[in-house]
């Protein structure tokens, strides 16, 4: 988790990225797997479960990790939860662990759950004009209003499709949730690519919206 001091035997960052202590490291079931490594996948397990134990009741992971919490106290409680920089990499590994070893049922349950909870929760949903909204937070200062996505945020597109056609093979069970995901997908897929089609190198911007304002069947996407 972030630089580690040997001799304090202390964090550098007491609250990392959620990235970070869920990330690449969550796909190291396969190499523990190729590489007969049993206290690599143990260690996996262990963090998956720690995590999970610590989701609000609605099924969510905070953005980032209080790696001094207590055993009784809850390492997301002061993080806001949502989507962004801080979370991207957790929500791929757990994908990309299930996809290279299709025995890992708990990190494809883990993904689907996340997902799930991002959906249900309105951290990412399509508005009246089709534009897929991310959030970062779920606060009424935020839902009260259409504010700008991230252009970071534009890869859950590839990711939500692929992970539709991967719960599509593996879970008979996940059609509907796999079916919402890919719509989701395919959409923020298209509004990044709108999005910088029209800026003046063609590159992302930084931010883009949709304006609501605008009848349902026009895209105007406003850059920043």
């Amino acid at each position: 988790m972030e630089r580690f001091d040997p001799k304090t035997k202390t964090a550098e960052f007491t609250s990392p990225p959620l990235s970070t202590v869920g990330g690449t490291f969550l796909e190291f079931i396969y190499y523990a797997k190729v590489a007969n490594k049993p206290d690599v996948k143990r260690r996996v397990h262990q963090i998956r479960n720690y995590l999970k134990a610590h989701r609000s009741g609605l099924g969510l992971y905070g953005v980032s990790v209080d790696v001094n919490a207590k055993a009784n106290e809850d390492p997301f409680q002061s993080t806001y939860r949502g989507v962004d920089w801080n979370t991207n990499d957790f929500y791929r590994a757990l994908l990309l662990s299930a996809i290279q070893n299709t025995s890992d049922t708990e990190g494809l349950q883990m993904y689907k759950e996340a997902m799930e909870a991002l959906i249900e929760t309105k951290y990412i949903y399509q508005n009246a004009q089709g534009t897929v909204i991310i959030h970062y937070t779920n606060s009424k200062q935020y839902l009260a209003h259409e504010f700008n996505n991230y252009y970071y945020n534009c890869h859950l597109g590839g990711l939500m499709a692929l992970g539709a056609q991967t719960l599509k093979k593996t879970n008979n069970n996940s059609v509907d949730t796999a079916n919402r995901q890919q719509q989701l997908g395919v959409q923020i897929a298209e509004d990044c690519h709108e999005a910088s089609k029209r800026t003046a190198t063609k590159l992302g911007p930084l931010q883009y919206m949709a304006q609501t304002y605008l009848p349902s069947h026009t895209k105007h996407y406003r850059l920043t």
